[in-house]
């Protein structure tokens, strides 16, 4: 090969890196770019996956064991449950309570054991997890774990420190959006009364102190169709 053709090899090559290069650049600044973007995040085949503002999806996780999945806006973060399942002398599953960074999908272990024994199995294991929802000023998850051997337990998490703090007992739980006890709980409690045990629906504050206590299951369920609107 005479020095022309192998000068014209060696620019053809340089062309070829540079263009690589500048690719992947322009690929990095698109990712970040679009993961600022994010508008909504969903599950398929027990993978995360975020749809962003201009149509596109990116898968997010990879383990095939998420669920639950919370877009966290304010703060770019995805919260979700990861279920691991144990085989020992019964075949259970366990769950940890997971954050992600929709920019760059570090993830974190926000909480992977109870700081008790629960009644029921008496185990630090997280268990029975369920209704993750974010508190109004995006700070924290709320949710409903297993406690005591009558009844459960709504607490909370703080998506920055991890802190765990015990609310009060229930069973299920929404927080009101709108009217006269905007923010505050929507609970329904499981109690001994003259009657047995029944389930009865109150507003609480975070302290469990009762607000409003519904005189029926359907009175109930007509306030909650008008205070989870928003407003």
């Amino acid at each position: 090969m005479d020095s022309f053709g192998l000068a014209i090899g060696i620019i053809a090559g340089i062309i070829a890196i540079v263009t690589a290069v500048i690719k992947f650049i322009s690929w990095i600044k698109n990712r970040s770019k679009a993961s600022g973007k994010v508008l909504k995040v969903f599950e398929r085949d027990k993978n995360i996956f975020g749809i962003y503002k201009d149509g596109t999806e990116r898968q997010l996780t990879f383990q095939e064991a998420d669920l639950n999945s919370i877009l966290v806006r304010k703060k770019s973060k995805v919260v979700f449950l990861r279920s691991e399942k144990i085989s020992s002398k019964t075949e259970y599953t366990r769950y940890k309570l997971m954050t992600l960074d929709v920019s760059t999908t570090e993830e974190r272990i926000l909480l992977d054991q109870k700081p008790y024994r629960d009644g029921n199995d008496w185990t630090f294991e997280i268990l029975q997890p369920t209704s993750l929802t974010i508190s109004p000023d995006n700070s924290k998850v709320i949710f409903i774990i297993e406690k005591y051997v009558t009844g459960s337990e709504l607490v909370q998490v703080d998506l920055n420190t991890g802190k765990f703090d015990d609310l009060f007992s229930a069973e299920k739980f929404d927080i009101i959006r709108s009217g006269k006890y905007r923010n505050k709980f929507l609970v329904g409690v499981s109690e001994i009364r003259n009657e047995g045990r029944q389930t009865y629906y109150k507003v609480c504050d975070s302290r469990g102190d009762v607000l409003h206590e519904f005189v029926d299951y359907d009175e109930y369920m007509v306030f909650r169709s008008k205070a989870l609107v928003s407003k």
